[in-house]
């Protein structure tokens, strides 16, 4: 059987909740990339993986939002919050640093 066949076989047998559950891993997946390069804000990351949102006209990037909580849960990224002259605070989103067990 074809390697594609087999997937999509493995997706349409699969529950909304297993597909949606494969989804956000996925996200989960793309953000630590992300990160990995440099600590953003939720509207850079939003930008930086094309996944803006708009609800009402006004952008609140509520699906990056979700995975960003999921990951500080989970205890793989940090926040800091930073003050910038003028303007409302930044708040910076990073990998956490992995210690080595030595």
């Amino acid at each position: 059987m074809p390697a594609r066949l087999a997937v999509a076989q493995c997706i349409l047998m699969s529950t909304p909740v297993e597909t949606a559950a494969r989804g956000r891993a996925l996200l989960q997946e793309a953000v630590l990339t992300k990160l990995a390069e440099q600590p953003m804000t939720n509207a850079e990351l939003a930008k930086a993986l094309d996944l803006p949102s708009d609800h009402e006209g006004r952008h609140k990037n509520w699906l990056t939002w979700m995975i960003l909580g999921d990951l500080l849960r989970a205890k793989k990224i940090s926040k800091t919050r930073i003050a910038v002259k003028g303007k409302k605070r930044r708040t910076e989103f990073a990998l956490v640093e992995q210690t080595s067990a030595q």
